[in-house]
């Protein structure tokens, strides 16, 4: 079966998008698991992953209070999240409100 060009590049694209959704979502688990570990599990239930872009791990919290309690926990959070996947994917967090 011949697929032209025009038909394989959304193809190409939507496997990427795949892949980054895939690994958000395991970064977004590993997370809830360092943050209960690390801090508590009410602190893990008031924040949540959006994203992992740049190396830049981004954090939806409830309140300013989580964020910042969070973020004294950020250099072990990313530390487990970098010996988890094996390599330097995430450098720094930013955590936003909402």
């Amino acid at each position: 079966m011949i697929t032209s060009l025009k038909n394989l590049f959304p193809l190409a694209l939507k496997k990427i998008d795949y892949a980054k959704r895939g690994e958000v979502l395991t970064t977004a688990g590993l997370y809830s698991g360092i943050v209960k570990k690390l801090i508590n599990q009410k602190a893990a239930q008031n924040s949540r992953v959006l994203d992992l872009k740049n190396k830049v791990l981004l954090v939806r919290t409830a309140s300013s209070v989580w964020s910042c309690e969070i973020s004294f926990y950020t250099d072990q959070i990313l530390e487990e999240i970098n010996k988890y996947f094996g390599e330097n994917k995430a450098e720094r967090a930013r955590f936003l409100v909402g």
